[in-house]
Protein backbone atom coordinates (compact mmCIF):
# COMPACT_ATOMS: atom_id res chain seq x y z
CA UNK A 1 0.00 0.00 0.00
CA UNK A 2 1.09 3.22 -0.94
CA UNK A 3 1.78 5.72 2.32
CA UNK A 4 1.00 9.37 1.34
CA UNK A 5 2.84 12.27 2.28
CA UNK A 6 1.26 14.80 4.64
CA UNK A 7 0.72 16.80 0.99
CA UNK A 8 -1.24 13.65 0.02
CA UNK A 9 0.79 13.65 -3.30
CA UNK A 10 3.16 10.85 -3.97
CA UNK A 11 5.72 14.11 -6.05
CA UNK A 12 6.26 15.48 -2.51
CA UNK A 13 7.94 12.63 -1.14
CA UNK A 14 10.42 14.02 -3.61
CA UNK A 15 9.61 17.63 -3.75
CA UNK A 16 8.49 18.62 -0.53
CA UNK A 17 6.62 22.26 -0.84
CA UNK A 18 8.59 25.11 0.94
CA UNK A 19 6.80 27.96 0.34
CA UNK A 20 10.08 30.46 1.85
CA UNK A 21 12.31 29.45 -0.98
CA UNK A 22 13.56 32.66 -2.62
CA UNK A 23 15.39 33.07 -6.15
CA UNK A 24 19.00 34.10 -5.83
CA UNK A 25 20.27 37.30 -4.83
CA UNK A 26 23.40 39.41 -6.88
CA UNK A 27 22.61 37.98 -10.19
CA UNK A 28 19.68 37.44 -12.70
CA UNK A 29 17.53 34.32 -12.79
CA UNK A 30 17.82 31.68 -14.64
CA UNK A 31 13.80 31.23 -15.03
CA UNK A 32 12.00 28.33 -16.70
CA UNK A 33 8.26 28.63 -18.11
CA UNK A 34 6.45 25.39 -18.66
CA UNK A 35 3.13 25.53 -20.86
CA UNK A 36 3.22 22.21 -22.48
CA UNK A 37 -0.85 22.19 -23.76
CA UNK A 38 -2.38 23.59 -26.73
CA UNK A 39 -1.94 26.02 -29.29
CA UNK A 40 -4.01 29.01 -27.77
CA UNK A 41 -3.12 28.54 -24.01
CA UNK A 42 0.74 29.41 -25.42
CA UNK A 43 -0.81 32.40 -26.77
CA UNK A 44 -2.82 33.65 -23.76
CA UNK A 45 0.31 33.01 -21.63
CA UNK A 46 2.08 35.95 -23.77
CA UNK A 47 0.77 38.60 -21.81
CA UNK A 48 2.72 36.99 -18.14
CA UNK A 49 6.04 36.26 -19.98
CA UNK A 50 5.83 40.11 -21.04
CA UNK A 51 5.52 40.93 -17.28
CA UNK A 52 8.25 38.45 -16.17
CA UNK A 53 10.39 40.01 -18.90
CA UNK A 54 9.83 43.66 -17.46
CA UNK A 55 10.44 41.99 -14.12
CA UNK A 56 13.63 40.37 -15.09
CA UNK A 57 14.87 42.76 -17.49
CA UNK A 58 18.62 40.90 -17.78
CA UNK A 59 17.41 37.18 -16.49
CA UNK A 60 17.51 33.70 -18.44
CA UNK A 61 13.60 33.26 -19.44
CA UNK A 62 13.33 30.21 -21.64
CA UNK A 63 10.27 27.73 -22.24
CA UNK A 64 8.81 24.39 -22.46
CA UNK A 65 6.19 23.33 -24.47
CA UNK A 66 5.28 21.19 -26.79
CA UNK A 67 6.89 20.34 -30.52
CA UNK A 68 3.69 21.51 -32.24
CA UNK A 69 4.33 24.82 -30.48
CA UNK A 70 7.78 24.92 -30.40
CA UNK A 71 8.24 27.52 -33.59
CA UNK A 72 5.34 29.90 -31.80
CA UNK A 73 7.97 32.20 -29.29
CA UNK A 74 10.83 30.79 -30.92
CA UNK A 75 12.10 34.77 -31.94
CA UNK A 76 9.62 36.32 -29.56
CA UNK A 77 11.77 39.07 -27.77
CA UNK A 78 10.73 38.00 -24.17
CA UNK A 79 12.20 34.55 -24.80
CA UNK A 80 15.50 33.45 -25.44
CA UNK A 81 15.27 29.31 -26.16
CA UNK A 82 12.21 27.37 -26.48
CA UNK A 83 12.41 23.63 -25.89
CA UNK A 84 10.42 20.70 -27.24
CA UNK A 85 8.93 17.91 -24.68
CA UNK A 86 6.62 15.08 -26.52
CA UNK A 87 4.03 14.89 -23.08
CA UNK A 88 1.96 12.41 -25.08
CA UNK A 89 4.65 10.13 -24.94
CA UNK A 90 5.81 10.60 -21.49
CA UNK A 91 2.31 10.82 -20.37
CA UNK A 92 1.72 6.76 -21.71
CA UNK A 93 3.30 3.56 -19.84
CA UNK A 94 3.18 1.34 -22.87
CA UNK A 95 5.44 4.16 -24.50
CA UNK A 96 7.68 4.67 -22.01
CA UNK A 97 7.95 1.08 -21.76
CA UNK A 98 9.73 1.55 -25.18
CA UNK A 99 14.16 2.38 -24.50
CA UNK A 100 14.21 4.09 -27.66
CA UNK A 101 10.88 6.77 -26.42
CA UNK A 102 12.39 6.89 -23.23
CA UNK A 103 15.93 7.58 -24.87
CA UNK A 104 14.24 10.62 -27.01
CA UNK A 105 12.67 12.15 -24.00
CA UNK A 106 15.63 12.03 -22.25
CA UNK A 107 17.63 13.91 -24.97
CA UNK A 108 14.31 16.53 -24.74
CA UNK A 109 15.28 16.67 -20.86
CA UNK A 110 19.02 17.08 -21.01
CA UNK A 111 19.59 20.54 -22.32
CA UNK A 112 17.37 21.56 -19.71
CA UNK A 113 18.32 20.06 -16.71
CA UNK A 114 22.05 21.40 -17.56
CA UNK A 115 21.08 25.17 -17.76
CA UNK A 116 20.12 24.77 -13.87
CA UNK A 117 17.53 26.86 -13.51
CA UNK A 118 16.51 28.91 -10.17
CA UNK A 119 13.31 28.42 -10.53
CA UNK A 120 10.10 27.15 -13.00
CA UNK A 121 6.61 28.57 -13.57
CA UNK A 122 4.06 26.00 -14.74
CA UNK A 123 1.61 27.84 -16.57
CA UNK A 124 -0.62 24.66 -17.12
CA UNK A 125 -4.08 24.14 -15.18
CA UNK A 126 -4.14 20.36 -13.85
CA UNK A 127 -7.34 19.56 -15.60
CA UNK A 128 -7.07 15.55 -13.79
CA UNK A 129 -5.61 13.71 -10.88
CA UNK A 130 -3.43 11.69 -13.47
CA UNK A 131 -2.83 14.95 -15.04
CA UNK A 132 -1.50 16.30 -12.03
CA UNK A 133 0.70 13.03 -11.46
CA UNK A 134 2.33 13.55 -15.22
CA UNK A 135 2.89 17.22 -14.66
CA UNK A 136 5.04 16.64 -11.32
CA UNK A 137 6.41 13.89 -12.18
CA UNK A 138 8.15 16.14 -15.32
CA UNK A 139 8.29 18.45 -13.21
CA UNK A 140 10.83 16.33 -10.77
CA UNK A 141 12.66 15.00 -13.61
CA UNK A 142 13.90 18.53 -14.61
CA UNK A 143 15.54 18.98 -11.65
CA UNK A 144 14.95 22.84 -11.08
CA UNK A 145 14.51 24.13 -6.90
CA UNK A 146 11.63 26.50 -6.94
CA UNK A 147 8.60 25.43 -8.14
CA UNK A 148 6.02 28.06 -8.88
CA UNK A 149 2.41 26.75 -10.47
CA UNK A 150 -1.44 26.15 -10.22
CA UNK A 151 -2.40 23.80 -7.74
CA UNK A 152 -6.33 23.53 -9.75
CA UNK A 153 -8.82 21.79 -7.62
CA UNK A 154 -5.82 20.11 -5.32
CA UNK A 155 -4.47 18.19 -7.71
CA UNK A 156 -1.59 19.48 -7.67
CA UNK A 157 -0.33 20.33 -4.29
CA UNK A 158 3.81 20.14 -4.90
CA UNK A 159 4.29 23.74 -5.64
CA UNK A 160 6.32 25.50 -3.07
CA UNK A 161 4.46 28.75 -4.58
CA UNK A 162 1.25 28.09 -4.96
CA UNK A 163 -2.28 29.68 -7.21
CA UNK A 164 -4.89 27.75 -5.49
CA UNK A 165 -7.23 27.52 -8.05
CA UNK A 166 -11.23 26.24 -9.03
CA UNK A 167 -12.01 25.86 -13.26
CA UNK A 168 -15.59 27.24 -11.99
CA UNK A 169 -14.45 30.24 -10.84
CA UNK A 170 -14.76 31.79 -13.98
CA UNK A 171 -11.28 34.11 -14.25
CA UNK A 172 -9.98 34.59 -17.92
CA UNK A 173 -7.07 32.40 -18.81
CA UNK A 174 -4.68 35.37 -18.78
CA UNK A 175 -5.19 36.71 -15.59
CA UNK A 176 -4.94 33.49 -13.93
CA UNK A 177 -1.41 33.60 -15.88
CA UNK A 178 -0.58 36.83 -14.91
CA UNK A 179 -1.91 35.71 -10.90
CA UNK A 180 0.92 32.93 -11.37
CA UNK A 181 3.88 35.64 -13.01
CA UNK A 182 2.98 37.76 -9.81
CA UNK A 183 4.01 34.90 -7.70
CA UNK A 184 7.45 35.35 -8.80
CA UNK A 185 7.01 39.11 -8.04
CA UNK A 186 6.34 40.37 -11.75
CA UNK A 187 3.28 43.20 -12.11
CA UNK A 188 0.22 41.43 -12.95
CA UNK A 189 -1.84 44.18 -14.57
CA UNK A 190 -3.81 43.00 -17.55
CA UNK A 191 -1.92 43.89 -21.12
CA UNK A 192 -2.41 42.29 -24.60
CA UNK A 193 -1.48 39.31 -26.15
CA UNK A 194 1.92 39.60 -27.90
CA UNK A 195 3.16 37.21 -31.18
CA UNK A 196 6.61 38.13 -32.95
CA UNK A 197 6.77 37.09 -36.67
CA UNK A 198 9.88 37.94 -38.92
CA UNK A 199 10.21 40.34 -42.20
CA UNK A 200 10.98 37.37 -44.17
CA UNK A 201 7.71 35.28 -43.08
CA UNK A 202 5.53 38.35 -43.65
CA UNK A 203 6.93 38.36 -46.94
CA UNK A 204 6.61 35.11 -47.92
CA UNK A 205 3.01 34.67 -46.87
CA UNK A 206 2.82 38.07 -48.75
CA UNK A 207 3.68 36.38 -52.21
CA UNK A 208 0.79 33.18 -51.35
CA UNK A 209 -1.71 35.86 -51.50
CA UNK A 210 -3.83 37.74 -54.39
CA UNK A 211 -3.58 41.73 -54.03
CA UNK A 212 -6.35 42.65 -55.32
CA UNK A 213 -9.39 42.24 -52.86
CA UNK A 214 -9.67 42.40 -49.63
CA UNK A 215 -8.88 38.96 -47.31
CA UNK A 216 -11.10 37.58 -44.79
CA UNK A 217 -9.34 33.78 -43.14
CA UNK A 218 -11.90 31.19 -42.08
CA UNK A 219 -10.32 29.29 -38.96
CA UNK A 220 -12.76 26.02 -38.70
CA UNK A 221 -10.48 24.36 -36.37
CA UNK A 222 -10.10 20.77 -35.33
CA UNK A 223 -12.19 19.82 -32.57
CA UNK A 224 -14.90 17.61 -30.69
CA UNK A 225 -17.81 18.04 -33.31
CA UNK A 226 -19.87 18.31 -30.25
CA UNK A 227 -18.20 21.53 -29.44
CA UNK A 228 -17.35 22.92 -32.89
CA UNK A 229 -19.53 25.14 -35.33
CA UNK A 230 -20.66 23.18 -37.96
CA UNK A 231 -17.90 22.61 -40.95
CA UNK A 232 -20.99 23.09 -43.18
CA UNK A 233 -21.41 26.38 -41.64
CA UNK A 234 -18.13 27.60 -42.42
CA UNK A 235 -18.04 27.15 -46.01
CA UNK A 236 -22.05 28.85 -45.53
CA UNK A 237 -20.29 31.88 -44.54
CA UNK A 238 -17.40 31.75 -46.97
CA UNK A 239 -19.82 31.62 -49.77
CA UNK A 240 -21.28 35.11 -48.52
CA UNK A 241 -18.23 36.38 -48.45
CA UNK A 242 -17.13 35.73 -51.46
CA UNK A 243 -20.02 37.28 -52.97
CA UNK A 244 -19.54 40.00 -50.81
CA UNK A 245 -16.42 40.57 -52.76
CA UNK A 246 -14.03 39.02 -50.24
CA UNK A 247 -11.10 36.46 -50.81
CA UNK A 248 -11.38 33.69 -48.77
CA UNK A 249 -7.93 32.35 -46.82
CA UNK A 250 -8.91 28.80 -45.12
CA UNK A 251 -6.23 28.30 -41.96
CA UNK A 252 -5.63 25.56 -39.94
CA UNK A 253 -4.04 22.01 -39.88
CA UNK A 254 -4.57 19.24 -42.71
CA UNK A 255 -7.73 17.90 -41.22
CA UNK A 256 -9.19 21.87 -42.73
CA UNK A 257 -7.73 20.92 -46.18
CA UNK A 258 -11.05 20.00 -47.74
CA UNK A 259 -12.84 23.19 -46.58
CA UNK A 260 -13.80 25.11 -49.68
CA UNK A 261 -11.29 22.90 -51.59
CA UNK A 262 -13.84 23.13 -54.86
CA UNK A 263 -13.41 26.73 -55.22
CA UNK A 264 -9.63 27.00 -54.39
CA UNK A 265 -8.56 25.53 -57.92
CA UNK A 266 -6.15 28.27 -59.53
CA UNK A 267 -4.74 31.73 -59.19
CA UNK A 268 -8.52 33.71 -59.88
CA UNK A 269 -10.12 31.58 -57.59
CA UNK A 270 -12.23 32.86 -55.20
CA UNK A 271 -10.48 30.87 -52.37
CA UNK A 272 -7.55 30.32 -51.23
CA UNK A 273 -6.61 27.24 -49.00
CA UNK A 274 -3.37 27.19 -46.60
CA UNK A 275 -4.30 24.72 -44.22
CA UNK A 276 -1.61 22.44 -43.25
CA UNK A 277 0.61 24.79 -45.69
CA UNK A 278 1.58 27.33 -43.20
CA UNK A 279 4.00 27.23 -39.47
CA UNK A 280 1.79 28.64 -36.78
CA UNK A 281 3.87 31.74 -37.09
CA UNK A 282 3.70 32.54 -41.07
CA UNK A 283 -0.28 31.57 -40.18
CA UNK A 284 -0.22 34.82 -37.88
CA UNK A 285 1.06 36.38 -40.51
CA UNK A 286 -1.10 36.03 -42.66
CA UNK A 287 -3.79 36.51 -40.02
CA UNK A 288 -2.39 40.07 -39.40
CA UNK A 289 -3.03 40.71 -43.46
CA UNK A 290 -6.78 40.19 -42.79
CA UNK A 291 -9.67 42.58 -43.18
CA UNK A 292 -11.57 40.37 -40.45
CA UNK A 293 -11.40 36.19 -39.57
CA UNK A 294 -14.91 33.88 -38.50
CA UNK A 295 -13.08 31.47 -36.30
CA UNK A 296 -14.21 28.43 -33.86
CA UNK A 297 -12.84 28.28 -30.78
CA UNK A 298 -9.28 27.07 -31.09
CA UNK A 299 -5.64 28.06 -31.13
CA UNK A 300 -5.70 29.74 -34.02
CA UNK A 301 -8.43 32.08 -32.78
CA UNK A 302 -5.68 33.37 -30.43
CA UNK A 303 -3.39 34.08 -32.94
CA UNK A 304 -5.73 36.56 -34.40
CA UNK A 305 -6.73 37.76 -31.57
CA UNK A 306 -2.94 38.49 -30.97
CA UNK A 307 -2.41 40.35 -34.25
CA UNK A 308 -5.35 42.30 -33.90
CA UNK A 309 -7.43 41.15 -36.47
CA UNK A 310 -11.23 41.54 -36.40
CA UNK A 311 -12.83 38.53 -34.88
CA UNK A 312 -16.10 37.43 -34.95
CA UNK A 313 -15.99 33.69 -33.00
CA UNK A 314 -18.56 30.74 -31.80
CA UNK A 315 -18.15 29.06 -28.67
CA UNK A 316 -19.41 27.28 -25.98
CA UNK A 317 -20.76 29.18 -23.32
CA UNK A 318 -18.87 27.35 -20.33
CA UNK A 319 -15.64 28.69 -21.92
CA UNK A 320 -16.80 32.02 -23.33
CA UNK A 321 -15.31 33.50 -19.18
CA UNK A 322 -12.29 31.67 -19.41
CA UNK A 323 -11.22 31.33 -23.46
CA UNK A 324 -13.05 34.47 -24.70
CA UNK A 325 -10.34 36.43 -27.32
CA UNK A 326 -7.99 38.85 -25.37
CA UNK A 327 -8.42 41.84 -27.44
CA UNK A 328 -10.42 45.17 -27.07
CA UNK A 329 -14.30 44.37 -27.78
CA UNK A 330 -14.77 46.31 -30.13
CA UNK A 331 -12.83 44.75 -33.15
CA UNK A 332 -14.56 41.32 -31.88
CA UNK A 333 -17.89 39.80 -32.07
CA UNK A 334 -17.83 36.78 -29.39
CA UNK A 335 -21.51 34.34 -30.21
CA UNK A 336 -22.36 31.64 -27.65
CA UNK A 337 -26.02 29.60 -26.99
CA UNK A 338 -27.26 29.71 -23.85
CA UNK A 339 -26.13 27.28 -20.55
CA UNK A 340 -26.11 24.06 -21.90
CA UNK A 341 -26.85 24.66 -25.56
CA UNK A 342 -25.04 23.43 -28.29
CA UNK A 343 -22.64 25.83 -30.45
CA UNK A 344 -25.26 24.13 -33.24
CA UNK A 345 -27.57 25.94 -32.55
CA UNK A 346 -25.64 29.07 -33.66
CA UNK A 347 -27.26 29.46 -37.18
CA UNK A 348 -25.46 31.16 -40.00
CA UNK A 349 -27.60 33.93 -40.28
CA UNK A 350 -26.58 35.29 -36.72
CA UNK A 351 -22.50 35.02 -37.63
CA UNK A 352 -23.43 36.59 -40.82
CA UNK A 353 -24.96 39.99 -38.46
CA UNK A 354 -22.11 39.78 -36.35
CA UNK A 355 -20.03 39.92 -39.14
CA UNK A 356 -21.78 42.94 -40.91
CA UNK A 357 -22.13 44.85 -37.20
CA UNK A 358 -18.22 44.38 -37.01
CA UNK A 359 -17.33 45.34 -40.26
CA UNK A 360 -19.96 48.26 -40.62
CA UNK A 361 -21.61 47.54 -43.21
CA UNK A 362 -25.09 46.78 -43.48
CA UNK A 363 -26.53 43.67 -45.50
CA UNK A 364 -27.15 43.00 -49.45
CA UNK A 365 -25.79 46.28 -49.96
CA UNK A 366 -28.77 48.26 -47.83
Amino acid sequence: MLILPPSGHPISLLHRPNPIKTLPSGRPPRLLLVQIAGIGDLVLATPAIHALRERYPEATIDLLTTPRCEGLLAVHPAIRRVFPFDITSFRNPVRLADPAILARLRQQVEPVRAMRYDALLSLNNVASTRGGFTLGALLLWLDVPLWVGRNTEGRAPYFDRELRERLGEGRHEVRVKLRLAALLNADPAPRPLDLAVTDNEREAVRTKLPEHKPHVALLPGKQDPSRAWPRASFEAIGMLLIQEGYHVLVLGGDAEAGVLRDHDRDEDAPVTNLAGRLSLRESAAVLSRCHLAVAADTGPMHIAAAMGTPLVTVMEQAYRNRFHPWMDDARCRCLSPGPGRSVHEITVEQVWDAVHDLTGKRKNGE
